[in-house]
């Protein structure tokens, strides 16, 4: 675990995930940021980042979107909108309960390994299939990390060309962290975040129109 200071007073925790939880650790960094709020005014926390961070960018777009997509009537948009809203709970659902449709064929695929140790019994075709690859592999990964200040908790992508995003409710707002691999020429969190931003800027005009 690294405990990362900056010059401009942004702190924060850079570890590996597999050692636990987004939300035990969030938590342990809201009880650091309480302790460090009560110390004396005279207390001072040396900096030890070598470098100054940019600060949070945020992307404003002048005038309205220049595309507005009319295939169907708001109607059809709210209606096929709670669709998607009782589809994706449903799944939620099921993940959580651990009937997703991926942890069978993982199972299965565990086993196999444990059975198919040698090249004399090879994994079934299943799993070395191409499609099989394409099946688990997964762009976006998301996560909700809840906190009850400003913080926030990010994490890197789980493929080279993929994204990895974080998100926080509040009241009035959400908090978003992006992720990207700098080494990618195919992701980009700068388009990422405007494409979100656009993206929830329709789905808020759509939600809050007159009836």
């Amino acid at each position: 675990m690294q405990l990362v200071i900056s010059g401009d007073g942004a702190c924060g925790l850079c570890y590996e995930h597999s050692n636990a939880e987004g939300v035990a650790v969030i938590q342990l960094v809201e009880k650091l940021w309480r302790h460090a709020d009560s110390l004396p005014s005279s207390s001072e926390v040396p900096a030890t980042c070598g470098g100054h961070l940019p600060p949070p960018e945020r992307l404003d777009h002048p005038g309205s979107m220049s595309v507005t997509f009319h295939l169907v009537s708001d109607e059809k948009k709210l209606l096929l909108w709670n669709e998607a809203v009782i589809a994706q709970t449903n799944e939620m659902v099921e993940n959580i309960l651990g009937q997703g449709i991926d942890i069978h064929i993982l199972g299965l695929r565990e086993a196999a390994r444990e059975t198919s140790p040698t090249a004399a019994t090879p994994l079934p075709d299943l799993f070395t299939d191409p499609s099989y690859r394409i099946a688990n592999k997964f762009l976006l990964t998301t996560s909700q990390v809840a906190t009850s200040t400003d913080s926030f908790m990010g994490y890197g992508p789980v493929e080279p060309d993929g994204y990895g995003a974080s998100y926080n409710p509040k009241g009035s707002s959400i908090i978003f962290c992006l992720s990207a691999f700098w080494s990618s020429e195919m992701s980009s969190t700068s388009r990422f975040a405007q494409s979100l931003e656009e993206s929830l800027n329709i789905m808020q005009a759509l939600l809050t129109r007159p009836t």
